[in-house]
């Protein structure tokens, strides 16, 4: 056919050009000896794996052997893409350079998805299966006819609630496990975690810690190891404040759509998995802070709902918080009482001032009462340029007394007997 005249397979030389016949266009394809699509690129390194030296020097000539050492995808994984369970690691065969691909979908990987825990427990496991698939490639084993069942996953990545391999179904939880429930019909809907509750505790003297001021050194460091970990800090709602009993701490992740960080369980999963292999020591001042406990509890989809659609705020209140809060109720407690002690004294003074008032005013009416009898005895009063004065008598009989000047009080009145 004229359409594979001259036709040549770009990194496959060797690979022999047809056309496919069914094609309208005459589409040509290359295959190799044995029939197999040959993929072509432009790439002008033709990749191939050897066992031993000569191999390669029998096919490339020594000058144009570009050898890439497998540690290097060893050193870049750990180094840049550890956290992507999905993640293969790809050498450019002209420079050895290491670059990322999702053994799923064969798309280069972005450093954000290689730095979070973006997969869920179902796409991890899919992941290893074919991660191992592709790795026995590379040693001549062919693994894709062997029977190993590919969990299913839905279309966020979590698992389906039934699982079947061949003829045999059954129902699993989150993390992909048994239910032990029927699977002849469908199975119930997965109870998704929401929320995880740790207490870490660790083997350090808490009052130690406190006069040296290590405990937030130590707070600090659990933020750190859980971020160098994949988990995106959106998820990480509270790593409390240390608090005695050795040094506990309590750690509360709860899920957010806005995170890279899509399931919970894998979350689960990664905090135990740290604690199983040392993951969560700290190394403070050159000592190292050993974990020695861990608790855990989740909340469901199905507890958040019969609390109302309210998920728990377990943001406890840190040691300084209650100390603050503790001091503001005093100090209000303080100023009531004070309040309620100042009402109290001035209500009794304004009812000593109420009762002097009533005092003074009987008082006032006596005088009054008193002043209005002398002057009904004694009275004064004007006749032309005379002071007519009227004076009680020993014998009840008033003396009139004419003169031109005032009289003196202390005088006696009787100056003219009529």
């Amino acid at each position: 056919m004229k359409a594979c005249t001259n036709q040549v397979c770009p990194g496959n030389p060797e690979a022999v050009c047809v056309v496919d016949l069914c094609s309208s266009t005459c589409k040509i394809k290359f295959i190799d000896a044995s029939g197999q699509n040959v993929m072509c690129t432009d790439d002008k390194c033709q990749v191939f794996s050897f066992n031993e030296q000569d191999t390669c020097s029998d096919k490339c000539p020594a000058s144009n052997v570009k050898i890439c050492p497998e540690s290097v995808c060893e050193l870049a994984m750990k180094q840049n893409c550890s956290k992507k369970h999905c993640a293969v690691c790809v050498l450019d065969p002209c420079t050895c350079q290491p670059s990322f691909i999702d053994v799923r979908t064969r798309k280069n990987l972005t450093n954000v998805q290689c730095n979070y825990l973006s997969e869920s427990i179902c796409e991890l496991k899919r992941c290893d299966i074919l991660s191992n698939i592709e790795k026995a490639k590379f040693s001549g084993i062919d693994l894709t006819s062997a029977e190993t069942a590919l969990p299913e996953c839905d279309d966020h990545g979590k698992f389906n609630p039934k699982q079947c391999q061949g003829q045999s179904c059954q129902c699993v939880d989150q993390f992909g496990r048994s239910t032990g429930e029927t699977s002849a019909g469908s199975c119930r809907e997965i109870d998704e975690i929401v929320i995880l509750y740790v207490t870490l505790t660790y083997n350090a003297n808490y009052s130690e810690y406190k006069s040296n001021d290590k405990l937030k050194v130590l707070q600090d460091m659990i933020w750190k190891k859980l971020q160098d970990a994949g988990i995106d800090p959106r998820i990480i709602k509270k790593v409390g404040e240390p608090y005695p009993g050795s040094v506990k701490v309590d750690v509360t992740f709860q899920n957010n759509a806005d995170s890279y960080n899509k399931d919970m369980a894998l979350i689960t999963n990664t905090i135990k998995q740290m604690a199983n292999t040392n993951g969560l020591d700290l190394t403070i001042d050159g000592q190292t802070v050993n974990l020695v406990n861990i608790t855990e509890q989740v909340q469901t989809q199905s507890q958040v709902a019969d609390n109302g659609n309210k998920i728990e705020d377990e943001d406890e209140l840190s040691q300084t918080e209650k100390i603050i809060i503790g001091v503001v109720v005093g100090v209000v407690g303080l100023l009531i009482i004070a309040v309620i002690v100042f009402c109290l004294c001035y209500r009794r003074k304004q009812q000593k001032e109420a009762m002097d008032d009533s005092f003074e005013t009987i008082r006032e009416s006596k005088r009054s009462s008193e002043s209005s009898l002398v002057s009904e005895t004694n009275k004064v009063y004007q006749e032309d340029d005379n002071i007519v004065k009227e004076s009680p008598m020993p014998f009840g009989k008033p003396a009139i007394v004419f003169s031109n000047q005032t009289c003196n009080p202390t005088e006696d009145f009787v100056k003219v007997k009529l």
